[in-house]
């Protein structure tokens, strides 16, 4: 005699279950198509790509996301200042000398001495430092990451020749050769000035890079790419790098900031950026003279100063939270 065998199924046990005795008592079993369907969504798995967990992490994180929004309204009405702000950056307006913020007249964070718009200048500063900020966390961020490559994939004589040159920057005092730098170099120009603080700031993320390099060469999907014919360029960019993003990305957002104090730093020295071009650091030591009758010109520079490094730290905290593959799913 022979027995029909097949696979018992969800639906199989619920019609079993009231048909034995005692089990007549309970609800009717649910329809096949009910079945069905609740059978086939307890079997289905939700891929996500890396991409969506990042943003995932990322939206989660409401400080980083607040910071996200104010930083770009600062930054859209700065690099677009000549649309945004209401009156021009050397505009002079007599009848207003040294008014105190006020919504009259749009001067929302009052004038200088000569009546000039304190809150459109503020703007036009804002838009060149973070110009100069983006160019150096860009351009030292590339350094490193070169430096940091070549030193961790190859060793040898070749890293201790880049990590003795990367401690010997890292052991000179910084400021002091920034300014000396800045003034044989750089006074004057945004681009110059922010080549200089760049090719000064790119030692840590060498040094990062490196560490990362120094672990991913013994994976096994880098011996694989050498025993399939990959060139040593290929694996370093190609197959080693996007491993590293997650420290890279950290460090360039927060390059950002410091670059934004070291440019503001220079200007207000008289070694940075210098007129007609506007600078926070320059508008701060225009007001000085004048901080205890006048504080808001230097106050108002200052707060956009501390409001940018802020909310570009806190959007940092959240990348580096984001980024992380130890991150628990919320």
């Amino acid at each position: 005699m022979s027995e029909e065998i097949r696979e018992r199924t969800p639906r199989d046990a619920a019609v079993e279950g009231h048909s034995q005795p005692g089990g007549s008592g309970g609800p009717p079993p649910p329809a096949d198509s009910e079945l069905d369907a609740t059978y086939r969504e307890g079997l289905r798995i939700e891929a996500r790509s890396q991409w969506q967990l990042f943003r995932r992490r990322f939206v989660t994180h409401k400080l980083a996301m607040v910071s996200l929004f104010i930083l770009l309204i600062i930054c859209g009405a700065a690099l677009f200042a000549d649309r945004v702000a209401p009156y021009g950056f050397e505009q002079i307006d007599l009848g207003n000398r040294s008014k105190a913020p006020t919504l009259e007249d749009n001067h929302f964070f009052g004038t200088d001495k000569i009546g000039r718009d304190y809150f459109s200048r503020v703007l036009y500063g804002t838009g060149t430092s973070v110009r100069v900020a983006f160019f150096v966390a860009f351009l030292s961020t590339a350094i490193g990451t070169v430096v940091g490559a070549l030193a961790g994939y190859y060793r040898g004589w070749l890293d201790n020749v880049l990590m003795r040159f990367v401690d010997f920057l890292l052991a000179v005092p910084f400021l002091a050769v920034l300014l000396v730098a800045a003034a044989f170099l750089g006074r004057g120009s945004p681009y110059r000035v922010a080549t200089i603080i760049a090719l000064l700031l790119w030692t840590t993320i060498a040094r990062i890079v490196r560490g990362q390099y120094l672990s991913l060469r013994e994976k096994e999907f880098v011996e694989a790419a050498r025993a399939s014919g990959a060139s040593d360029a290929r694996i370093i960019f190609r197959h080693m790098l996007p491993n590293t993003f997650s420290p890279i990305i950290v460090n360039a957002t927060l390059t950002v900031a410091l670059a934004i104090l070291l440019e503001a730093t220079l200007s207000f020295l008289g070694f940075g950026i210098q007129p007609p071009t506007p600078a926070l650091g320059k508008l701060i030591d225009d007001g000085k003279g004048a901080m205890l009758t006048d504080w808001w010109l230097v106050t108002m520079p200052g707060l956009m100063i501390v409001t940018i490094c802020l909310c570009i730290n806190f959007i940092g905290d959240g990348l580096r939270d984001a980024l992380d593959p130890t991150q628990s799913e919320r």
